[in-house]
């Protein structure tokens, strides 16, 4: 039976004790190109169970849905049983989520690519703005929208997604005539390395504890933290007894202006201080 839950990738076919596994699946998208004869009919494949197929499960779907015309048919999972690797049925052990997908008879292929992007973490959106179109359009048919709309703030990488809309001399949206393949941009934010020093100080010894809660912040930009961050250091050393030791950072946390944790987007090099008490 299907059942409604949280979605997520099946990871695992292992669960604690009366607890059900969560799968979220879908019907892959199919295509075909329009010949005025063919139906498209769905394979029954279904995507969000890799990670269980490649440990030897397998599934029995069927999936509503034709198309004959040209156009797009929203297509469901009407039933679907999962096997384990010795054959055993195992769906009751699944908490599924059904997602829809798509059939489309096209016309015509086109490629949008959207450029990729770079920069070092400073605070503010990162987007790749240029887009272009491989392939033509049908006659009398023009682009109305093109644009990339991918982007990424925090450190890490996401693809360069975009928007498109085609209408023809009537100004009707005929998007749907063409299959839109995507060769997409990679956008990147790299961390902001910065360095924290832990001040250093010396004294005569009288008996009283040396310590020391200076610190500078340096790195290769212009201004080591991004605009509006600031961070808050902790240093933990301290000399009493006649020698040195080391003055160290034992805690720091970056935050933004709103006041927001954005420590995990800096890679920060901690370098220790000396504090020495002499005769």
């Amino acid at each position: 039976a299907l059942r409604e839950g949280v979605a997520g990738e099946g990871g695992s076919a292992e669960g604690g004790s009366g607890t059900l596994i969560e799968l979220n699946i879908k019907p892959v998208d199919e295509y075909m190109k329009y010949d005025g004869v063919s139906t498209l009919v769905h394979s029954g494949t279904l995507q969000g169970l890799t990670r269980l197929t490649e440990r030897g499960y397998t599934y029995e779907a069927e999936v509503s849905g034709s198309r004959r015309d040209v156009g797009i048919t929203v297509c469901e999972i009407v039933s679907f049983r999962l096997y384990d690797p010795s054959g055993a049925e195992v769906t009751d052990r699944f908490d599924i989520t059904c997602s829809s997908g798509k059939l489309q008879m096209y016309l015509r292929e086109i490629t949008v690519v959207t450029a990729d992007a770079y920069k070092v973490y400073d605070g503010t959106p990162l987007t790749g703005t240029e887009c272009s179109l491989e392939g033509s359009l049908l006659y009398g048919q023009t682009v109305r929208t093109l644009s990339a709309t991918g982007s990424v703030t925090n450190v890490g990488r996401s693809v360069n997604t975009f928007k498109i809309a085609i209408t023809d001399a009537e100004g009707h949206d005929v998007t749907y005539m063409y299959k839109v393949n995507a060769d997409y941009g990679v956008l990147e934010v790299a961390p902001r390395e910065i360095a924290i020093t832990a001040g250093s100080a010396e004294k005569v010894y009288d008996g009283a504890p040396l310590v020391c809660a200076d610190y500078e912040i340096d790195s290769e930009y212009g201004e080591a933290l991004a605009e509006g961050h600031t961070v808050q250091v902790t240093l933990s050393g301290v000399q009493t007894e006649i020698g040195q030791s080391e003055n160290q950072v034992s805690f720091y946390k970056i935050t933004d202006a709103a006041g927001n944790d954005v420590t995990s987007n800096y890679s920060v090099r901690l370098v220790g201080g000396t504090l020495r008490v002499t005769r």
